[in-house]
């Protein structure tokens, strides 16, 4: 954060009683809506530039979910795939290179009733034969 966007914010906070309110305080011509949520979630989450470089250096692959013919093609690209490629997330995974995913899956978790990715499998869609 820089060039004074921070006091901004402290003040548009102060002021106002919603997010969509807080956010058009905020707003200026030099700063989209995108870019100033995105801050607002990089603050939330307690993210810094160095875990940020990481994730940007280190990219995998997470599988949300998978047919039949999905699992068919998972199964020939698995061991040519260059990108780590992530079924399920184990304690492992979300202390390590999870961590930030896991952080935000956390945080949306708590607008949603979805319970996120320890306890949340692959969704697999059943062929109809």
């Amino acid at each position: 954060m820089g060039e004074g966007i921070e006091y901004r914010m402290q003040a548009a906070a102060e002021r106002s009683l919603t997010f969509a309110d807080f956010i058009k305080q905020v707003k200026t011509k030099r700063y989209t809506y995108a870019y100033l949520t995105r801050l607002c979630l990089y603050v939330t989450l307690g993210i810094t530039k160095s875990e940020v470089a990481n994730a940007v250096a280190n990219p995998y692959l997470h599988v949300l979910g998978f047919s039949d013919q999905g699992q068919a093609y998972l199964s020939q690209i698995k061991k040519t795939v260059t990108l780590p490629l992530i079924v399920k997330v184990d304690q492992d995974l979300k202390a390590g290179m999870l961590k930030l995913d896991y952080r935000a899956g956390k945080l949306y978790q708590m607008f949603t009733p979805v319970e996120q990715d320890l306890k949340h499998a692959p969704i697999r869609r059943l062929s109809r034969k």
